[in-house]
């Protein structure tokens, strides 16, 4: 009777695979995301509970672990390799790696570090070219290429020398959606 569970989960997890390689996932996913930065071990803990819990809503997580399940179960009982409790412990075992682990991995893929949007730290330490000059009491506007984009962006400065167009510039900080520039030192 439980080689026909492990019969029927393999077959779920089997079509819920196939679905998503044929129709394509398109990203999407039921998962819940944590959102907001962890500052002390008690946030931390709790998101990363909140995190494990999330994988059990995860559609995702479940189509691997319904997969892997049965195919543990269905190989353990059919050439009768363990016990009935050592198959059902190893699959149920196998079931929730294979289903965690597909859900982290493709979390990690296409996570945060996909996003494209710059942030003021992708802008500090890099160069760039002025194209309207900038002085002290003058905003000017430098040009940078990041994440392979050119990008103009206003720039002031705290050095007394005006920098002229053309000139090369460090950016060394970025106040709101302005650059703050230095001399290139070479």
């Amino acid at each position: 009777m439980l080689f026909y569970g492990y019969v029927f989960a393999l077959i779920a997890g089997g079509i819920l695979l196939g679905a998503s390689v044929v129709l394509g996932g398109g990203g999407h996913d039921a998962d819940v995301h944590a959102q907001g930065e962890v500052h002390d071990a008690d946030s931390e803990l709790a998101a990363s509970a909140f995190g494990a819990l999330s994988m059990l809503v995860s559609l995702r997580f479940w189509t691997f672990f319904l997969a892997f399940f049965g195919l543990t179960g269905v190989v353990l009982t059919l050439f009768e390799l363990a016990p009935a409790w050592v198959t059902g412990l190893a699959a149920a075992g196998m079931g929730a790696a294979a289903g965690v682990g597909a859900a982290l991995v493709v979390r990690k893929l296409s996570g945060r570090d996909s996003n494209s949007a710059a942030s003021s730290a992708d802008y500090v330490g890099k160069t760039a070219q002025v194209m309207v000059p900038v002085g002290p009491a003058q905003l000017g506007r430098v040009r940078l290429t990041l994440r392979g984009s050119t990008v103009d962006v206003l720039a002031a400065t705290d050095d007394a020398q005006p920098f002229a167009t053309g000139e090369e510039v460090l950016v060394v900080e970025m106040d709101g959606t302005t650059a703050r520039v230095a001399r290139l030192e070479r």
